[in-house]
C-alpha cells in the first residue's frame, strides 16, 4: 500500500514538471507569439513622413511611395510595421492594410504601393509597430490626395495663312481649339501679333473659346503692305497652355488715292450684266464698283426677312458709317435688282449692321418705304413668287442719307424668288 501510494505521487510530479516547462516555453519573449503583452515592454509609435498632410500626387506620378520613420522598442523581440490607406479620416473604408513590415534601415521604412490609387480622391494614412506581444499606438495619420494633372496643347492655326496676304487691314485671327486633359475650367486664348518674332511691340488680346474653332478680328486696322508675326496660347484658371507655332502674313498694299480694291482673286461673276441695270437710289452707278466680296449664301423666310451672307459679312473690311448714331454703325446695304417693264431696275431697301446678315422687311415694303424711286416706288408690288430677282451688298451708298465709305460691292447673284 505504502509503495502504491508513492508511485501515484511520483506520477502526479511529473505531470506538473511537464505543464511548467510547457508554459516555460510557450511564454518564451522571442517566440512569435505570446498570449498576452510582455511587462516592461514599451513600443513608440511610428511617424509618418511622406507624403506629409496636403500634398497633392498627380495621378501621373503613381505608385505612391509611403516613407515612416521606424518605431523603437525596450524589448528584445524585432518590431514590424501595419500600414493603413483609407478614404475616409475614421479608417472604415481601407483600400490597404499591409501587416508584418520588416523596418527599413537607417531608421526609415518606404513601402511602394502595387496599385495606383483613384484620382480626384482624398486619401488617409497611418502606421503602427508591433512585436507579436506588444503593440505601438497608432502614428498620427495624414492626409494625401491624388489628381488627374491638366496639361493644354497648342492650338492649331488656320488663318492667316502662313506667308499668306490677307485681303483687309483688319483680319480675323482663326484656329482650332486646343486639346486638353484633366479637369479643366473655363478655357481663353491669348493672341499676340507683332512686325516681328519676338514680339517686341506686340498687342495682345484675349478672347473666350468658341466651339470647336474660335475665332477672333483685329480690334484695329493693322499697317498696309506689313509683315506680321501671330501665335496663341490656350488657358484656364489654373493652367497655361503651350504656344502654337509662329505664323507671318502680310497685309495688302495701299491702293492708289481714289482707286478701288482690287476685286477678288478668280473674280465673282455678276449674274446680271451691270450694264443693263438702271440704279434708282443712288447718286452714282455701282456697276464699275470693285466686287471685292462674294454671296455665299441666301434665303428667303417667305414673310418678310432675307439673309445674305458674303466674305466680307462682319470682317470689318467695309469702314463704318453713321447715319443717326454716334459711334458708326452702319457696315453695309442691302438692294435688289427687279424687272419692271422689261428692263432691270436696282436700288438700296435697308441698312446693315456690322456682322449682320438678315434683315426683316417685307418685300411689299420694298418700294413704297424703302427705296422710293420710279419704278421702284409705291407702284411696284416688290418680287413676286416666281420672279428672277437680283440680290446684292455693298457698302453704304444711299441717297436718301447721302454717306460713302469704300466703293466696293459683292457679286450680283440672280435668284427665282420662292
Amino acid at each position: 500500500m505504502k509503495q502504491r501510494s508513492l508511485t501515484v505521487l511520483a506520477l502526479a510530479a511529473a505531470v506538473v514538471s511537464m505543464v511548467a516547462c510547457e508554459t516555460s516555453k510557450t511564454s518564451t519573449p522571442l517566440s512569435p507569439s505570446v498570449a498576452g503583452p510582455i511587462p516592461g515592454v514599451v513600443i513608440s509609435a511610428p511617424k509618418i513622413l511622406e507624403p506629409a498632410s496636403g500634398t497633392k500626387i498627380a495621378a501621373d506620378k503613381q505608385p505612391v511611395t509611403l516613407l515612416i520613420e521606424n518605431a523603437s522598442s525596450t524589448g528584445v523581440r524585432p518590431v514590424t510595421l501595419l500600414v493603413e490607406v483609407a478614404t475616409d479620416a475614421a479608417f472604415n473604408t481601407k483600400v490597404l492594410s499591409r501587416e508584418g513590415l520588416t523596418q527599413g534601415d537607417g531608421g526609415r521604412t518606404s513601402l511602394r504601393l502595387t496599385d495606383a490609387l483613384a484620382s480626384g480622391h482624398t486619401y488617409f494614412w497611418r502606421s503602427r509597430a508591433e512585436d507579436g506581444a506588444n503593440t505601438s499606438p497608432y502614428s498620427v495619420a495624414a492626409d494625401f490626395s491624388v489628381y488627374t494633372p491638366v496639361v493644354i496643347d497648342a492650338p492649331t492655326l488656320v488663318a492667316p495663312a502662313p506667308n499668306s496676304v490677307v485681303s483687309t487691314l483688319r483680319p480675323r485671327f482663326t484656329f482650332d481649339n486646343a486639346s486638353r486633359t484633366g479637369p479643366v475650367g473655363p478655357i481663353m486664348y491669348l493672341i499676340e501679333v507683332a512686325e516681328n518674332d519676338a514680339f517686341t511691340g506686340k498687342v495682345t488680346a484675349s478672347v473666350a473659346e468658341q466651339p470647336n474653332r474660335t475665332s477672333f478680328d483685329a480690334p484695329a486696322d493693322g499697317k498696309s503692305g506689313t509683315v506680321y508675326y501671330w501665335h496663341v496660347r490656350a488657358y484656364d484658371p489654373t493652367t497655361l497652355g503651350a504656344w502654337s507655332p509662329i505664323r507671318a502674313f502680310a497685309t495688302p498694299t495701299a491702293p492708289a488715292p481714289g482707286a478701288p480694291t482690287p476685286p477678288l482673286p478668280g473674280g465673282a461673276v455678276d449674274q446680271i450684266d451691270p450694264a443693263l441695270i438702271t440704279w434708282v437710289s443712288m447718286t452714282e452707278n455701282i456697276s464699275g464698283w470693285a466686287v471685292t466680296s462674294r454671296i455665299t449664301d441666301w434665303s428667303f423666310d417667305g414673310d418678310a426677312t432675307v439673309c445674305i451672307t458674303h466674305t466680307w459679312t462682319g470682317t470689318g473690311h467695309w469702314p463704318l458709317v453713321s447715319i443717326d448714331e454716334n459711334p458708326p454703325n452702319i457696315e453695309a446695304q442691302i438692294g435688289v435688282v427687279a424687272k419692271v417693264g422689261g428692263k432691270w431696275y436696282g436700288g438700296y431697301y435697308d441698312w446693315m449692321r456690322p456682322g449682320v446678315s438678315c434683315k426683316y422687311e417685307a418685300p411689299r415694303n420694298w418700294g413704297p418705304d424703302q427705296i422710293r424711286v420710279f419704278p421702284l416706288d409705291a407702284s411696284w408690288p416688290g418680287p413676286r413668287s416666281g420672279d428672277e430677282v437680283g440680290l446684292y451688298m455693298s457698302a453704304p451708298a444711299s441717297n436718301r442719307i447721302p454717306v460713302r465709305s469704300v466703293r466696293e460691292r459683292t457679286n450680283i447673284i440672280l435668284v427665282r424668288w420662292p
